[in-house]
């Protein structure tokens, strides 16, 4: 992920400026590969999980 908004800010250098922009794309990620298939439900939902606490720390 990391290296893709690398990529993406050297294209758009505003894009992804915030901690909270870049957890959503980590979000977006996950969310991705949960619906593609079920061998990533557990550290999906261990990944959902921390996101919830951070979602409602902020």
């Amino acid at each position: 992920i990391f290296e893709t908004v690398k990529q993406i800010r050297s294209q758009r250098c505003q894009a992804v400026q915030t901690e909270a922009q870049y957890v959503f794309i980590a979000f977006a990620c996950v969310v991705f590969l949960r619906r593609k298939s079920a061998a990533f439900k557990p550290l999906c939902d261990a990944f959902f999980a921390e996101y919830r606490k951070y979602r409602n720390a902020n």
